[in-house]
């Protein structure tokens, strides 16, 4: 099975770099990245789109479709990491939330951030357990779109093989590559079954092929 994630286009949120609530929409220019990328699938011949149901995903994944004459279906562990609400609408670099990340990885196991509206790490590990299951659900000759959002998507790639925490040099590589990851880039996984229970069955083809991206 080939899954092709593909994180969604761009809103005015992430123009501004502040956190965003989950009905912010994709302005002008992430319309015309997702038309982009559409025709660019078109040549991987999809058989199925997914989408996150936040609706700069869904969004994204409705003009996809268009372009490849596909339905969307969503799937709620597709979402983003859901954060506090009192740091929406902050900068992604400023005081507040250099703070939350901190204490968000240093707190990894505390259900206290549910009551805050976030989840935390070992919250955001099972849910990437769940995606995980859920498309191996799928038969082997698939080819899946799933459209999704920077930091599930590489949380998706750096746990789908290993549900150890990361160490803080690994955290900050990673939070590296979520800053770089460009809007409606491609991330191409595989998903061979294998009978050896102790290998993982997923790989990465390629990560953050951004070479579609509209200026």
């Amino acid at each position: 099975m080939e899954v092709y994630f593909v994180r969604h286009g761009e809103t005015a949120a992430n123009r501004a770099h502040v956190h965003q609530l989950g009905d912010t929409p994709l302005n002008e220019r992430g319309q015309k990245q997702a038309q982009a990328v559409g025709l660019r699938l078109k040549n991987l011949q999809p058989t199925r789109i997914i989408a996150s149901p936040l609706a700069r995903a869904y969004q994204t994944g409705k003009i996809i479709g268009e372009e490849l004459n596909l339905p969307v279906t969503t799937h709620d562990s597709l979402v983003e990491l859901k954060r506090p609400n009192y740091i929406m609408g902050y900068k992604h670099y400023g005081l507040k939330s250099l703070w939350y990340m901190a204490s968000w990885f240093v707190r990894h196991n505390d259900p206290a951030w549910r009551e805050t509206g976030g989840e935390s790490y070992e919250m955001f590990l099972a849910r990437i357990q769940e995606a995980r299951e859920y498309l191996e659900t799928f038969q082997g000759h698939e080819r899946i779109v799933v459209v999704s959002h920077s930091i599930f998507i590489n949380f998706f790639v750096e746990h789908v093989c290993s549900k150890r925490r990361m160490s803080i040099v690994e955290a900050f590589l990673r939070f590296a590559k979520i800053i770089l990851l460009d809007n409606t880039s491609i991330t191409h996984l595989q998903f061979q079954p294998s009978e050896h229970d102790n290998l993982c069955n997923w790989h990465v083809v390629k990560f953050d092929d951004d070479t579609h991206v509209v200026a």
